[in-house]
């Protein structure tokens, strides 16, 4: 076993090496050569004498770190029943809403968050894009529901077709 000493000094080599820039000990006091290094290094030691809280921290930092799974969620479909006009990938079209809601980025930018949808067709998912307004009944409204016939501008690189089918989706992370 290393002494003491070496330990803190390889435990924040580890650190600057793995680019987590901390080091966490357990009934420990740090030497000046591994306070200067961590120094350098923008890493910090965490030092604890009670083991329980030891553990309670290193998972709470395990869960931060963890990856976060996404998934998606369908909040509606629409049915496209006309295509009034195509520029590069901005696209003006007309639909009804099938079933759910379909929503729009409400003035957010062009990708994530809401908005988003799938172009689907003969069922294949053939583009991604966003929805950037839509308007019903000559007014401009955030979303529409089940059985609503609506307008809307919406991105997408490749250019939407009559029938084609829109899927709302929304991202959630887990």
């Amino acid at each position: 076993s290393l002494p003491p000493r070496r330990t803190l000094e390889l435990g924040c080599a580890v650190a600057i090496a793995s680019g987590i820039g901390v080091v966490f000990g357990f009934n420990v006091s740090i030497d000046r050569e591994a306070e200067a290094l961590a120094r350098q290094n923008d890493v910090r030691f965490e030092k604890y004498n009670i083991i329980y809280l030891l553990t309670e921290r290193l998972a709470e930092m395990l869960m931060e770190r963890a990856p976060k799974r996404t998934e998606e969620v369908v909040l509606g479909r629409a049915k496209l029943l006309k295509v009034f006009s195509s520029r590069k990938d901005g696209h003006l079209v007309g639909g009804k809403v099938l079933d759910g809601k379909i929503e729009s980025a409400g003035g957010g930018s062009a990708s994530g968050g809401k908005g988003v949808f799938i172009l689907k067709r003969l069922r294949e998912e053939v583009a991604r894009g966003k929805i950037l307004s839509i308007q019903s009944a000559k007014q401009t409204v955030s979303s529409v529901d089940a059985g609503t016939e609506f307008g809307a501008q919406i991105t997408s690189d490749v250019e939407p077709k009559e029938g084609d089918v829109i899927e709302c989706i929304t991202i959630k992370e887990t």
